[in-house]
């Protein structure tokens, strides 16, 4: 299984985050016109560490996730409901990881960081 059907399993597994968001939880970008509210998931990092033999040991892909709503409060309901369903399938965000903030759409996203190891 790659790490973005991980990050996208693990959302869709979540009643609560379907019932807000229905289908629209999406890889690396919504499409336009996409209705509020969703859930935009896309890898922003790839670390591989390898064996003496070059094999692979260890991958961690690291995902920047976006709850986008019609308000900040929408948003920020639908960023709980995720950080929850991620925290539920081991892959909550790195203690103390701020929210990023987007000041042209300050009222309507949130955005954190999940790192995808295997």
């Amino acid at each position: 299984m790659s790490s973005y059907e991980t990050v996208k399993d693990a959302l869709k597994a979540d009643a609560g985050l379907v019932a807000l968001v229905s289908d629209g939880i999406y890889a690396d970008f919504a499409p336009p016109g996409a209705a509020l509210p969703y859930v935009v998931y896309a890898r922003t990092d790839l670390d591989i560490e390898r064996g003496l033999d070059n094999s692979i040991q260890l991958r961690m892909d690291t995902f920047h996730v976006l709850s986008w709503g019609a308000t900040r409060v929408q948003a920020v309901n639908v960023a709980e409901q995720a950080l929850g369903a991620l925290d539920a399938a081991g892959l909550a965000p790195e203690k103390g990881e701020p929210d990023d903030v987007d000041p042209s759409n300050f009222d309507r996203v949130v955005a954190w960081r999940v790192l995808v190891t295997y």
